[in-house]
């Protein structure tokens, strides 16, 4: 349906009913997919769209079909949309987006007060964390203000599932540590079951990394 150019030309000027349309029309769209349509991409830039010019309009249906039971075509909606892990210079390099980013968090905060059930689904589906030009993590803006407002021990699986889950290219060991200096800035914080999560998965990081640096040896003394 060419979507994706249409919202681009439409949204120069305002247009808040079109924005309830779509919104509703890619949760529809979604519903119908078959199992190799579903998480389209396009739907993904398109809902990024909406999300920027009409977060206030178009989350609240997003959010509604994140409290039904078969959830999991939405979430994934707003799950990482790209990795990019390059060769040569890059080689390290990654970065990730998620159309959950483009929300105002004074549209998602106020929300997820009212439905705290969702918040799990958020840390387990969406990409948590900004990659900057050294190639270092950070928490995205919206994520730490998750974080900081709505963390609970139980969300600690979620996350750290979350965390561990990418793709790599050559040895894991960067990965590794990048995602163990991201864990160190929540020591930072001061609710304490943030600082208590941080020093858990820390741990088990490290814990991956030693495996990890013991597995390259051996590849590199030809044993794997």
């Amino acid at each position: 349906h060419h979507w994706e150019e249409h919202c681009r030309l439409l949204f120069a000027n305002s247009d808040e009913p079109l924005a309830v349309s779509l919104a509703t029309q890619i949760v529809g769209a979604e519903d119908a997919a078959g199992p190799d349509r579903s998480f389209d991409s396009t739907r993904k830039r398109v809902l990024t769209l909406l999300f920027m010019k009409h977060g206030d309009k178009t989350w609240p249906i997003i959010g509604a079909a994140l409290l039904r039971e078969d959830s999991f075509r939405i979430s994934g909606l707003l799950s990482a949309d790209t990795l990019h892990t390059g060769l040569g210079p890059d080689q390290l390099a990654e970065s990730f987006s998620s159309p959950f980013w483009a929300l105002d968090s004074s549209v998602v905060i106020p929300w997820f007060r009212e439905h705290p059930e969702v918040v799990e689904t958020i840390f387990r589906s969406v990409a948590l964390f900004v990659t900057n030009p050294d190639h270092s993590l950070g928490w995205h803006p919206l994520i730490l203000a998750m974080l900081r407002e709505f963390f609970q021990p139980a969300h600690g699986s979620e996350i750290g599932a979350n965390l561990w889950s990418f793709g790599s290219t050559g040895s894991r060991v960067p990965y590794i540590q990048r995602r163990i200096r991201l864990l160190e800035s929540l020591l930072k914080e001061t609710k304490p079951a943030l600082r208590a999560f941080g020093r858990t998965w820390i741990e088990h990081l490290k814990s991956d990394l030693a495996d990890e640096k013991k597995e390259d040896q051996q590849r590199q003394a030809g044993i794997w």
